[in-house]
C-alpha cells in the first residue's frame, strides 16, 4: 500500500473560522447601532420625498433656493479643510516625537494630545473665548498690560478668537487626537529596523521619511483625516459659540437653527 499525500490546502482543511460569542455580540451591537441611526433617517427621507405616494423634489428645490447656500458650503469646506491640515501637522509631529525620539516625558507626553477628549467642545469653546475675546479675554488683557509697560497701548486684542483663525484653531485642537491616535499606533507597530536599514544603506533622513516611514503610516494618516472631516462637518457647539459672532455660518449651525429655532421646523431644507 502506498500512502497518499493530501494536496488540499491546510486552510481549506481547517474550514471556516468559527464565530465566537464575542464576535456575535459585537455584530449584533453594531447592527443595532446602525439601525438606530439609519431607520429614523430613512423614514424622514421617505416622508420628505414621497408625498401621498408620489415622488417630489420640492425639498431639493427649496434647498437650492437658499440665498447664501454657496457661501455656507464654501465657509464649511474652508474651516474643515484648514483645521484638518493644521491637526495633521500637529498630530503627526506629536506622534513622531513620542514614538521615535527621546523627547517624550512619560505619561505626560501620552496624555497631552488626548486632553481635548476630556473636555466637551462646548466647554472648550467657552474657555478659549474667555482667554482670547478681543476685549475681555484674560490672555489678551495680560498681553496688553505687558505691551503697555513698553509703551505700546492697545484698546483690544491683539488676538480675536471670534475670527477665521480662531475658529480654525479650536477646530484643529479638537481634531488633533484623531490624527495622533492613528499615527502613533502606526509608528508603534512599524518595525523601526527598516528605517535603520535605510539609513545604513546610505539614504538620507528625508529619503527615509518619504520612501519608508510615510508609506507605512499612510493608512493611519488617512484614517485620522477621515475622522477629522467627519468631526468637522458634524460639530455644532464650536462654530455656534466662536463662528457666529464673527459672521461665519457653517452647515451644522444652519441645520440646527432650521430644526430648533424656526416654527414649524423647516425639516425639508435642513435635510435637503
Amino acid at each position: 500500500m502506498t500512502a497518499t499525500i493530501s494536496t488540499v490546502p491546510l486552510k481549506s482543511r481547517r474550514g471556516i473560522r468559527r464565530i465566537s460569542i464575542f464576535d456575535l455580540v459585537t455584530i449584533i451591537i453594531a447592527l443595532v447601532l446602525i439601525a438606530i441611526v439609519v431607520v429614523p433617517l430613512f423614514r424622514v427621507l421617505i416622508g420628505l420625498f414621497f408625498v401621498d405616494g408620489q415622488l417630489t423634489l420640492e425639498p431639493i428645490r427649496r434647498t437650492l433656493a437658499v440665498p447664501d447656500l454657496g457661501r455656507l458650503i464654501l465657509d464649511t469646506l474652508i474651516v474643515v479643510a484648514a483645521s484638518s491640515l493644521v491637526a495633521l501637522v500637529i498630530g503627526v509631529l506629536l506622534a513622531w516625537v513620542n514614538e521615535r525620539t527621546d523627547a517624550r516625558m512619560g505619561i505626560v507626553s501620552d496624555a497631552l494630545p488626548l486632553l481635548p477628549f476630556l473636555l466637551p467642545p462646548v466647554a472648550g469653546a467657552v474657555g478659549w473665548t474667555m482667554l482670547l475675546a478681543p476685549r475681555a479675554g484674560l490672555a489678551n488683557a495680560w498681553i496688553r498690560d505687558v505691551l503697555a509697560f513698553f509703551g505700546i497701548p492697545l484698546e483690544e486684542g491683539p488676538f480675536d478668537i471670534n475670527s477665521w483663525y480662531g475658529l480654525i484653531w479650536v477646530f484643529a485642537v479638537y481634531a488633533v487626537p484623531f490624527i495622533y491616535m492613528n499615527v502613533s499606533a502606526s509608528l508603534r507597530n512599524f518595525d523601526s529596523s527598516l528605517e535603520e536599514a535605510s539609513r545604513l544603506s546610505g539614504a538620507s533622513a528625508w529619503r527615509t521619511l518619504r520612501k519608508v516611514t510615510l508609506p507605512a503610516v499612510m493608512p493611519g494618516i488617512g484614517a485620522g483625516l477621515l475622522l477629522c472631516v467627519w468631526f468637522g462637518f458634524g460639530m455644532f457647539s464650536i462654530p455656534s459659540i466662536i463662528g457666529t459672532p464673527a459672521g461665519i455660518d457653517l452647515i451644522s449651525v444652519r441645520i440646527v437653527e432650521l430644526l430648533t429655532f424656526t416654527y414649524p421646523p423647516d425639516t425639508e431644507v435642513a435635510v435637503g
